[in-house]
């Protein structure tokens, strides 16, 4: 855990341990801190399992180290039946769609085919592969993480080679992107050799296109490593195509003057996000009251940090003190 000036994670945990449960006043004052700061402490102890709410949602209490490891590993595996889910969930959905095609008389059949692959080092050859074998276009959306500098390198030199045979390329990413230097250095480099590079607000999920013939997906969005979905036909990569066109309408240019004006300050979503997350509203909570999805919260969090160019939601805080995003 990071620390926030003048107060520290462990110095919370382990006035909450020696005292047992207490509510929130009661520790504010015991550790002499401002409401602000303890609920961002509170906040990513909470996220660690660490420390809880009492039952009657008077008092806080802080959790023995092993129960707290015990109940990340608990959801861990929720997360990973909810996966397995998932993947069963479209694989009966696919083969519901072979039986249904199979019945189409002679002459409407459309030539579809689906490929998974799920090994880092088969992916990474496969990419590797296609950088040689493209011919026309390569039409892309990257909605993130953000990506490591060494992957930026990679993508910066397979695009100049597919540029200097004559490929398009295309390639779409999130505004909030456009606030972390090494980003913004990457997307002068691109559009330098060539490359056409558009920003938009969101971008919905990752997604390849290659020469029109090709659609690559991430077999689970939520955790793009654990494999990609190749779908071959027609229908699927015309489908694919009209959705990146739509996001790419939607997206504008990185023009000179973009290139050199700061991301301005948060809109009104941003700023109550800020001011729940200070002090210390669950994110469930967060969640309801903005009327808004876990999963779009996260990414709405997720791009806060990425604005504020900090490491976690301590650092979030601060820095948004810091630009007058949020009142000390």
């Amino acid at each position: 855990m990071e620390e926030i000036p003048g107060i520290s994670g462990r110095r919370v945990y382990e006035t909450l341990r020696a005292r047992g449960a207490i509510g929130r006043d009661e520790l504010q004052s015991a550790l002499a801190v401002s409401p602000k700061s303890l609920g961002l402490v509170l906040d990513e102890l909470s996220a660690l399992r660490m420390v809880k709410e009492t039952a009657s949602g008077d008092g806080i209490v802080a959790l023995p180290p092993s129960a707290a490891l015990s109940q990340l590993l608990v959801e861990q595996c929720d997360q990973l039946r909810d996966y397995s889910r998932q993947l069963l969930q479209r694989a009966d959905a696919v083969e519901r769609l072979l039986a249904d095609h199979a019945f189409l008389p002679a002459g409407e059949q459309a030539d579809l085919s689906m490929t998974v692959i799920t090994e880092r080092a088969e992916i990474r050859r496969f990419f590797d592969d296609l950088a040689e074998v493209t011919t026309s276009t390569v039409e892309s959306m990257h909605p993130g993480p953000l990506p490591e500098a060494r992957q930026l390198a990679a993508s910066l030199d397979r695009d100049r080679r597919l540029l200097d045979r004559g490929v398009t390329v295309r390639s779409l990413y999130p505004s909030s992107f456009f606030a972390a230097t090494r980003l913004r250095r990457y997307f002068q480099s691109a559009v330098e050799i060539g490359t056409e590079v558009r920003l938009c607000a969101h971008v919905p999920t990752d997604l390849l296109i290659v020469d029109r013939e090709l659609v690559l997906l991430p077999l689970d969005p939520v955790n793009p490593g654990s494999g990609i979905c190749m779908l071959r036909g027609g229908p699927l990569v015309q489908a694919g195509l009209a959705f990146f066109e739509h996001c790419w309408h939607q997206a504008h240019l990185i023009d000179a003057e973009h290139q050199r004006t700061a991301p301005d300050g948060p809109g009104e979503q941003q700023r109550a996000l800020l001011r729940m997350l200070a002090d210390g509203v669950k994110d469930d909570r967060i969640a309801r009251v903005l009327g808004i999805s876990p999963r779009t919260l996260s990414r709405l969090i997720s791009e806060l940090l990425v604005d504020l160019q900090a490491k976690s939601r301590f650092e979030a805080g601060v820095k948004a003190v810091q630009l007058g995003w949020l009142a000390p």
